[in-house]
């Protein structure tokens, strides 16, 4: 690849990841039940390597042109979103205008006058300007504690401009590069402001990089191998070298297949760490670049195994088949960024005089490649995810699971590197990917993230699972009442507390739950999604219903604001976790003691049987839309049940008055009240059942047996 070359998302594959993006868009605004360009902002920041929990939200009335800010110690990174109406799909050629940076200009003038903060703006934003002032405010301060210290302290703002277009215009673009970057003085801090656009390539580039998995480069080829450079001699034995490598190899690496080479390591780029920071700044300069070699601690790379080039007893190249970056990620995305912003001749300067320190492992070179990856990361944190991938516990999740026809993917890229190499996957007894293939529908394979996550919500804890599922690998707590204990009680009976503290702890079994109990919680989140109408379904809908088409599309929203079957489809696509942790109360109501043995016999229910089989939703999608309900159908039927009690909340006015004044509206629908409220709102449900025949279409089976529980436990 030239060293001029700009990658970009591969040409065949742009209208492929615009649907990606769009989907993540769509998922955001449910999940989170946020309007398109509050989505739009939260998928570009986690895009670009942020979280919006763990920095400022500002987006909002007097936000001053600040949507979001992440504050580390020296530097600071602010998104300024620009979305436009994607409800018919992303336009994929608009030109960005000279208007969409006007808030550019409104938050530099702001980063410019710390000490005369507007009055006006929003608490979120006073909140992360005073936190900002403060940081630079310390450094000053650290500076004067530091008496040896000679070079004055630096700290650096970047404003990316999140944008839905392809470029600026033309006049755009020279207005942009008059305020690309500049620098001002605050408490004897150098501060420097860049701000830099973000357009819908770069963020579909980037989310090629983090999924390509399946060793091509961006034209579609396969490409396994990569050349490392030597430079000087090696030290070498039959399964290690150890050499000086061109640092652009791994930039051109990089280029070439995004994280594929990072598969045994983490997946994430930490954006705020200092050790990022240093490389980009070191290499950037060409008595930087010189001076790396002995600067940074190298870069650690295993392989399915190596070939030397030149004369035997000194190389000139290694040829790496399948390398993977095990310690050194982020030296690697730091030095790509870097090099993506020199000019032409530093770029050549950088290709010729950049060398990192290499470590080349052949496969069999240590016992337990997790041992390297842990023994070798010490400069940013790694992904408990991972780090836990290797568990007995993990181990046997795979195994079991395997019994029943689905993969579990128990780390990052696990399927990838199956299905790629299934003979060096010695865990799984010689199974190869076909042996996971359904008959039209894909592989059967499973995250272990989905399963944790789904698994949370189905024993009560539905919360945590939305909130915390960062944590879930992270936290001893969390992970061992997923992987390690069976609950005898759902959350509702905990009052929907999962602290330290909480009696679910104490009064589960040390057992872990069963495979295909933890598998049916998560394509039940699927069934739900399947089910419930998306939002543009819901506003064609309704659109219909009311005879609105020949009106704008404001009239259409204050009609729709008013419509009680169009707000029950909004509120229902928001509560689709909410539904595996109804499915879990009644199953844990109904079968008492009973209930971890006998989740599995659901799946020989009519529809999940197809689903747990094949990946075949459509009898299930089928019967739904025909409202024909067999009596041992039980998710479909429950499904119904769930619409019947989210509707039955809709029209409790004390719900919805707290529903419309809630400032965010997922932490309403999440929260105890709303989850003690819809459950009760069931046995009250199967109480009727009980007294009376309720004559419902979905309802024959709970007729019968005078009970929803009493049904769920003669189908089970």
């Amino acid at each position: 690849m030239d060293a001029l070359a700009t990658p970009g998302v591969p040409k065949t594959q742009r209208a492929n990841f615009l649907r990606v993006l769009e989907t993540l868009l769509q998922r955001e605004q449910d999940e989170e039940q946020i309007s398109a360009e509050a989505a739009f902002l939260n998928v570009g920041v986690r895009i670009k390597g942020f979280e919006p929990a763990d920095g400022h939200l500002t987006d909002g009335p007097k936000d001053y042109g600040f949507d979001f800010v992440s504050i580390a110690s020296d530097n600071c990174t602010i998104f300024q979103s620009k979305s436009v109406n994607y409800a018919n799909g992303i336009d994929g050629g608009l030109l960005i205008g000279p208007s969409y940076l006007d808030d550019i200009r409104q938050i530099k003038e702001v980063l410019e006058h710390f000490d005369n903060l507007p009055m006006d703006c929003n608490k979120q934003v006073s909140r992360a300007l005073i936190g900002l002032k403060n940081e630079i405010a310390r450094l000053s301060l650290s500076k004067i504690a530091d008496k040896d210290a000679s070079e004055k302290p630096s700290f650096a703002i970047s404003i990316l401009l999140l944008a839905m277009g392809d470029d600026f215009t033309a006049q755009a673009r020279t207005e942009f590069d008059m305020l690309a970057s500049s620098k001002f003085q605050y408490a004897d801090v150098d501060v420097s402001v860049t701000v830099a656009p973000v357009f819908l390539d770069d963020l579909l580039e980037e989310l090629w990089s983090q999924r390509n998995d399946d060793w091509k480069d961006r034209a579609g080829s396969k490409k396994d191998k990569v050349t490392l450079n030597v430079v000087g001699d090696v030290i070498k034995d039959s399964k290690t070298a150890i050499f000086y490598a061109k640092a652009y190899d791994f930039v051109e690496a990089f280029d070439a297949l995004g994280y594929q080479i990072f598969e045994p390591n983490v997946r994430s780029e930490i954006k705020s760490s200092k050790v990022n920071r240093a490389i980009r700044d070191t290499v950037s300069t060409r008595l930087g670049r010189r001076d790396f070699r002995h600067l940074n601690n190298g870069i650690t790379v295993v392989c399915d195994g190596y070939a030397p080039k030149g004369p035997k007893e000194k190389p000139t190249a290694f040829e790496l088949r399948k390398p993977g970056v095990v310690n050194g990620l982020q030296t690697v995305k730091s030095m790509h960024d870097a090099f993506k912003k020199l000019k032409h001749d530093d770029q050549l300067d950088f290709r010729e005089n950049c060398l990192v320190l290499c470590r080349l492992h052949s496969p069999d070179s240590v016992r337990h490649i997790e041992d390297l990856i842990k023994a070798t990361n010490n400069q940013n944190p790694m992904k408990p995810r991972n780090l836990k991938s290797n568990d007995p516990e993990q181990r046997a999740f795979e195994a079991l699971f395997a019994e029943f026809g689905w993969f579990y993917e128990r780390k990052e890229g696990a399927w990838s590197a199956f299905s790629s190499d299934a003979r060096g996957w010695k865990s799984l007894g010689g199974k190869r990917p076909d042996f996971f293939k359904t008959r039209a529908n894909g592989y059967r394979k499973i995250d272990n993230g989905d399963i944790a996550q789904n698994w949370l919500a189905f024993i009560g804890f539905s919360t945590e699972a939305i909130n915390e599922k960062r944590s879930i690998f992270a936290e001893d707590h969390l992970y061992a009442l997923i992987f390690l204990h069976r609950t005898i009680k759902h959350g509702f009976d905990y009052d929907f507390r999962l602290t330290r503290e909480s009696a679910v702890y104490s009064a589960s079994r040390e057992k872990s739950p069963d495979p295909a109990a933890m598998l049916l919680a998560t394509l039940i989140r699927e069934v739900a999604d399947k089910l419930a109408p998306s939002r543009k379904e819901n506003r064609e809908r309704a659109i219909k219903n009311l005879d609105l088409s020949r009106k704008s599309r404001d009239e259409q929203d204050r009609e729709l604001d008013n419509d009680s079957g169009y707000q029950k489809g909004k509120m229902l696509r928001g509560m689709l976790t909410l539904f595996v942790e109804f499915v879990g109360f009644v199953l844990f109501r109904a079968l008492g003691d009973r209930v971890h043995e006998r989740i599995p016999n659901l799946r020989n229910t009519p529809s999940m049987k197809a689903i747990f089989d094949n990946l075949d939703y459509t009898p299930l999608v089928q019967r739904y839309a025909k409202r024909d309900f067999e009596k041992s159908d039980l998710i479909l039927v429950l499904f119904t049940a769930f619409e019947h009690c989210v509707g039955a909340l809709y029209e409790s006015p004390a719900w919805l008055r707290g529903y419309n004044d809630a400032p965010v509206k997922n932490k309403y629908i999440y929260s105890p009240n709303t989850r003690r409220q819809l459950l009760e709102e069931l046995l009250e449900l199967d109480k009727r059942f009980g007294r009376t025949e309720w004559v419902r279409d979905w309802a024959d089976g709970f007729n019968e047996k005078k009970g929803i529980f009493r049904q769920i436990t003669s189908v089970l």
